[in-house]
């Protein structure tokens, strides 16, 4: 592979990026300050750590990044604060795309603590009275928070058992 950095032309800490399309027409920024426990740039503003990718991206938009959203790196160099390497996405598009450039591995599936029956048992003998979800957490193996969260029906799996009673839909 051809080295594309000019030492003549460019500083030391300047690194072309060789994935994409126009961006990689500009090297890398490399913040040369504190970094956070991610890798990622960071400064205080006014006793707050602000992260200066997100910074720099908000500068280029001209306002600020939106609730939810990530400033994400066309290059992948967590120190990068060059604007034109930088794009707002929501967090599954930044993983998404980690996931295509091979920077991430992807994430097994997750099961259920408890099977259907099990799920079904700590319904029916917390509905019965008598038992705590502590309790019933202790036996089963779970949380106290997983315990609640099947009582109260938060997370449904795609089971007939987590069916209401009453015969509603999920």
């Amino acid at each position: 592979m051809t080295d594309l950095r000019k030492q003549a032309d460019m500083p030391e800490r300047t690194v072309i990026c060789l994935r994409g399309a126009t961006w990689r027409m500009y090297p890398c920024d490399l913040w040369s300050g504190a970094k956070n426990g991610n890798g990622y740039g960071q400064r205080k503003v006014g006793g707050k750590a602000v992260a200066v990718h997100r910074e720099a991206l908000a500068q280029r938009l001209q306002r600020p990044i939106r609730h939810g959203m990530v400033a994400a790196h066309h290059c992948d160099t967590p120190l990068c604060r060059q604007p034109e390497h930088l794009y707002e996405g929501t967090p599954a598009d930044n993983f998404r795309d980690a996931l295509d450039r091979g920077q991430r591995m992807p994430l097994p599936p997750h099961p259920p603590a408890l099977t259907d029956i099990q799920r079904a048992e700590v319904r029916r003998r917390y509905a019965v009275g008598g038992v705590s979800q502590c309790a019933l957490a202790h036996e089963f193996g779970v949380t106290q928070t997983t315990i609640s969260n099947v009582v109260t029906r938060k997370y449904l799996y795609r089971s007939h058992d987590d069916l209401p009673v009453d015969g509603g839909g999920l």
